[in-house]
């Protein structure tokens, strides 16, 4: 009997940690390592206009050329770098930074004035 009740405690376990990494799967753009568009849209339908937010927009400029040019390997690349560097910028705002497109991200700054989001977006 305590064999069985250990089986099952360690079933619940791994059950539960295999919905854990379902959930951040989920959630999580697999290339980048953002929060996808999902987590995005969710994020943003708990916020209400009147706690205030910024929100940048950041659209890489030319790069159908570049992964055209250079393979879609080192597109990857690029994007993966690109995110590595928004999200450094973002990490202690407490903001989501996210991939919104194919060569598109957001960040979302709860409480964040216009004056702050301008340094974050220079970073």
């Amino acid at each position: 009997m305590l064999r069985d009740v250990a089986e099952q405690i360690w079933l619940e376990q791994e059950s539960s940690s295999a919905n854990l990494k379902l959930a951040q799967l989920a959630t999580t753009d697999g290339l980048t390592r953002l929060a996808n568009r999902r987590s995005l849209d969710a994020f943003l339908r708990e916020r209400t206009p009147s706690s205030g937010f910024s929100v940048l927009l950041i659209d890489i400029d030319h790069f159908k050329g570049f992964n055209d040019a250079l393979s879609h390997q080192a597109g990857d690349s690029c994007l993966k770098q690109i995110a590595e560097v928004i999200g450094s910028a973002t990490k202690d705002t407490g903001g989501l930074s996210a991939r919104y497109g194919g060569e598109e991200f957001a960040v979302v700054l709860p409480g964040v004035n216009e004056a702050r989001a301008v340094r974050v977006a220079d970073a």
